[in-house]
């Protein structure tokens, strides 16, 4: 039977399955009268009721999923029929009959479920024989909609086409409650279908993901900023956290304009102090690198060693010899004409120490400082004799550690970690920059300093600042350059947008705390992704409901 839709006096719009319109009008009007009189519906009634529309919604879904295949044929046989008719009729030849008993291929086609018997069979399995619900109230038309989308938005996603919840809000809620809209807003013609079915697909193309997370960064960004948080530094803004130039261009414009209040370069500049402090937090001290802070971190080391080497005495066990013999062996060879007594002279002083069993504190610290300077001196001349001599004080060094007592044995490990980290920062801190020379720790010097003094071991990783200095260059590299051009253009945008609301105004506002949590939150990254086969399925059954769908002048 035809179905129409009628309105009633309360401008509820019905669709009514009737033999013809009066008996559609009067089931309205009966509608009409029993509904009525009704209490306005609370808002457990209008979940029950949406609930229930749905349930309906993925029951008639699950049957155009599962029929698509015959209904697909079925509309294909129908194209073939009319090409057919239609050529008959312009070559004057008879009109084709089917057969009366239909062929193998026929037969098999037939048998290929549609929509319609797959509606009739999850209607007796999971009904009891009886129709789902039909809607009546704006929710349950509102729910069935959206679930007649749902099994195929589920579908893709099982099959790897998008995640589960990013389906079910793009590729259902949204054509679902835009079809719904266009089917009781748009006037009964019989482009209604297509227009229905051009409204729902297009619903699907905009991401509403990107109203909550408007500037997605990518995973490394992200990585990058956790690590910094994880360091203390969490003063950036947006556009650093999402690595979107053009929004750095857009702060610093709008914050650098007069009375904005500066709110970029005051964000940033709480976040270099941090970033400093992150970085001597590693040597023990803080909060600046100036040479004050330097200085005395330098004496409290060197004062942390001696104490631990007027407790500890160098014990010479014979991974220790091994480790010496070693660094001679690799300088032996250098040709004989190129050799250095410095080394012979070293090992004859160990050999001595060896041979009384232990070396005490005082002389191993004495020894191991000369032997670092020698190396550091010679590294540019000799890198051979420097090599050696370095190779000579970490055997000293490991020697060391493993005779130091279980008492400082934590605070021996301690005091090397700070220490060595202490000279990364002075070399940092002596490179140019006005950052620098008020006592601050850039990223991009940081950097510097740890590829220069291990390029491999930066790169892999490795090292107490490989990591903090691989973050910072990440996030809180400066802009590259002066940006006048695009300033100009960041300045031009924002009078534009703000119609030309004071710029002292502006700025303030793209910099406040609010806007800037909006701009740089990744709560949606990645959640709503692109799914061509959510797409495909969508785009399939919006047109079986065309072809589907009952013309003007049988509703």
């Amino acid at each position: 039977m035809p179905v129409f839709t009628i309105e009633t006096p309360s401008g509820q719009k019905l669709d009514i399955e009737a033999a013809d319109q009066g008996a559609a009008i009067n089931g309205a009007k009966q509608w009409h009268a029993e509904n009525s009189t009704k209490p306005p519906a609370t808002l457990k009634d209008i979940a029950i009721d949406t609930a229930k529309g749905i349930d309906a919604g993925v029951a008639s879904g699950t049957a155009a999923l599962l029929g698509m295949p015959g209904d697909m044929t079925n509309l294909a046989a129908k194209g073939i029929g009319g090409a057919s008719d239609w050529l008959s009729e312009k070559l004057g030849l008879p009109k084709y009959e089917p057969p009366s008993t239909p062929g193998p291929i026929a037969s098999a086609l037939s048998k290929i479920p549609t929509s319609e018997s797959m509606g009739k069979e999850i209607q007796n399995r999971y009904y009891g024989g009886e129709k789902p619900y039909e809607p009546t109230g704006e929710g349950s038309k509102y729910g069935k909609s959206v679930g007649e989308f749902l099994p195929g938005a589920v579908a893709a996603a099982a099959t790897g086409g998008g995640s589960l919840a990013g389906n079910a809000i793009r590729y259902a809620v949204a054509p679902g409650v835009a079809t719904q809209a266009a089917e009781e807003n748009l006037p009964e013609t019989s482009w209604k279908p297509y227009q229905k079915a051009a409204i729902g697909v297009a619903s699907s193309i905009p991401n509403p993901a990107r109203l909550v997370t408007p500037i997605p960064s990518s995973a490394a960004k992200q990585a990058a900023v956790a690590t910094l948080a994880d360091e203390g530094v969490t003063s950036l803004t947006a556009g650093q956290r999402t690595g979107n130039k053009a929004l750095q261009y857009i702060e610093d414009a709008a914050s650098s304009a007069p009375m904005a209040g500066g709110g970029a370069s005051r964000i940033e500049g709480q976040g270099q102090r941090q970033f400093t402090e992150a970085a001597l937090r590693r040597a023990g001290t803080g909060p600046e690198a100036t040479p004050e802070v330097l200085t005395a971190n330098q004496g409290r080391l060197g004062q942390s060693f001696n104490d631990l080497a007027a407790r500890n005495n160098l014990t010479p066990d014979n991974h220790f010899v091994n480790d010496i013999v070693d660094a001679a062996r690799n300088y032996r060879k250098v040709p004989d004409s190129q050799q250095r007594q410095i080394v012979q002279g070293y090992i004859d002083d160990i050999v001595g120490h060896v041979n009384n069993g232990h070396m005490p504190g005082p002389q191993y610290q004495e020894m191991r400082s000369r032997l670092t300077a020698q190396s550091n001196a010679l590294r540019g001349s000799d890198p051979t004799l420097s090599q050696a001599l370095r190779d000579m004080r970490n055997a000293l060094d490991s020697a060391m550690g493993r005779s130091i007592s279980p008492e400082d044995q934590a605070l021996w490990q301690q005091t090397r970690r700070e220490y060595a980290a202490q000279k990364v920062i002075e070399k940092a801190a002596s490179r140019a920059g006005e950052a620098t020379s008020e006592g601050q720790i850039t990223p991009a010097n940081l950097r510097n300093t740890v590829a220069g003094e291990n390029r491999g071991g930066y790169a892999r990783g490795e090292g107490q600042f490989a990591e903090l200095a691989r973050a910072g260059a990440n996030v809180m590299t400066p802009l590259p350059n002066s940006g006048t051009a695009q300033r100009a253009n960041a300045f031009h945008l924002l009078n534009s947008a703000l119609l030309g609301i004071p710029q002292a105004v502006g700025g303030r506002v793209v910099m406040s705390p609010p806007v800037q949590s909006y701009l740089s939150n990744q709560l949606m990254n990645g959640a709503l992704p692109n799914s061509p086969e959510a797409r495909r399925l969508l785009i399939t059954e919006m047109l079986l409901k065309t072809q589907q769908q009952p013309t003007a002048e049988t509703r």
